[in-house]
């Protein structure tokens, strides 16, 4: 099994074993983990989702390496310590009350083995422009925004149930840019992208946060 180190800030961890794709929708990260080696499992609730995960996974020959099914996350149906690496990606998070997201990470915790990372991406509910939303209609922004949380507050409730948190604001793209740069496999470029992003446009930094956990 290939292994591949990787590190956001001073966060690292070694890309390997079994990876969980929570709400795997157009199969982005799962694409990109198999590519590393990995071997890598992706969920979703709606059938659409998967069928587009699908057809991206044969695009990219890899549909032999991505095992893919139709399961609720808050019922994940995997035996206990099955997975190394567990994502929750690109605001999927955010589409859960905060009773569920509770549940959703004690269900990531079960499942997930001794000294495992988990990596969930969530809208920042203190950010005001909702227009790179640009999947969803207003409608869908406006309760994408409702179940989004502070930062902070998704810090301490990930604190409950996981340990060496680090956090940081990040994504100052749009869907549509994020999905052809990550489909690409274009993820050196992204970083740079963002850095430069960074520097230049600071106050459109952190519509995005991206939080790091380890189960011991």
């Amino acid at each position: 099994m290939t292994e591949f180190e990787f590190q956001i800030d001073n966060f690292m961890f070694q890309l390997k074993g079994r990876v969980l794709d929570i709400g795997t929708a157009t199969g982005r990260y799962p694409i990109y983990f198999a590519q590393k080696g990995c071997n890598v499992t992706g969920i979703d609730i709606s059938d659409d989702a998967l069928h587009i995960a699908q057809r991206n996974l044969m695009q990219n020959g890899l549909e032999d390496k991505v095992h893919l099914l139709k399961m609720n996350a808050l019922s994940l149906n995997f035996p206990e310590h099955s997975f190394d690496i567990i994502t929750c990606m690109m605001g999927t998070f955010s589409h859960f009350s905060n009773e569920e997201k509770n549940n959703l990470l004690f269900q990531i915790w079960q499942v997930l083995r001794p000294n495992g990372i988990v990596i969930i991406s969530s809208w920042d509910s203190d950010y005001p422009f909702t227009n790179f939303l640009s999947f969803y209609n207003e409608t869908e922004r406006k309760l994408l925004k409702q179940n989004s949380l502070p930062s902070q507050h998704l810090l301490k409730m990930m604190g409950k149930w996981f340990s060496n948190i680090q956090q940081r604001a990040v994504c100052s793209f749009s869907d549509e840019q994020l999905e052809q740069l990550l489909m690409d496999d274009k993820l050196e470029l992204l970083r740079e992208l963002h850095q430069f992003m960074q520097v230049r446009f600071p106050e459109i930094q952190g519509q995005l946060h991206i939080t790091f956990g380890k189960k011991i």
